[in-house]
């Protein structure tokens, strides 16, 4: 997808992509999309596909399925800067954190995040509420009944206070 797009805005815009138009992160994945085969990309849409019926199933008796947001607590700032010698790096740190999100993002299932808890530090501890396919509906019901039961409206991280 991210090849297609860079393309379709190259087409847009009248001039090719550069790696100046990017951050380090984007760019270097453009540059391994452009090493993978049509073939390859079939496959891989195939994997996704029956990846998201197998999830689906599951909401066939759950409504709603909770995880955290995150594997760990947030990230000082800084943290996931990319570069191309510590790439690695920066892979392992991500997969430290969003092992939760991916699969969703992924599946493109309905899901929220909601501040239902705080660290040490004040900063919020999302948890991650997802939703049956096309059933957006019921998590912002439930965002609204744990809204009211738990407000989080006047809580601001020092931070940001």
């Amino acid at each position: 997808m991210l090849g297609w797009a860079v393309k379709s805005w190259s087409k847009k815009l009248g001039r090719e992509a550069t790696e100046a138009d990017f951050e380090a992160i984007t760019w270097r994945m453009y540059q391994s999309n452009q090493r993978v085969s049509a073939a390859e990309y079939l496959g891989a849409i195939e994997d996704l596909q029956a990846m998201s019926r197998d999830i689906a199933e599951l909401f066939n008796t759950y409504d709603v399925w909770l995880t955290p947001t995150l594997c760990r607590d947030p990230a000082p700032l800084g943290y996931f800067a990319f570069t191309a010698e510590a790439r690695d790096e920066h892979i392992r740190r991500l997969g430290e954190y969003s092992g939760f999100t991916s699969m969703f993002n992924a599946t493109g299932q309905p899901a929220m995040t909601l501040p239902l808890q705080w660290g040490e530090t004040g900063l919020p501890l999302g948890m991650q509420i997802i939703g049956r396919y096309a059933d957006e509906a019921t998590l912002f019901r439930l965002a609204g009944q744990l809204e009211e039961a738990r407000p989080w409206s006047h809580r601001r991280p020092m931070v940001s206070a």
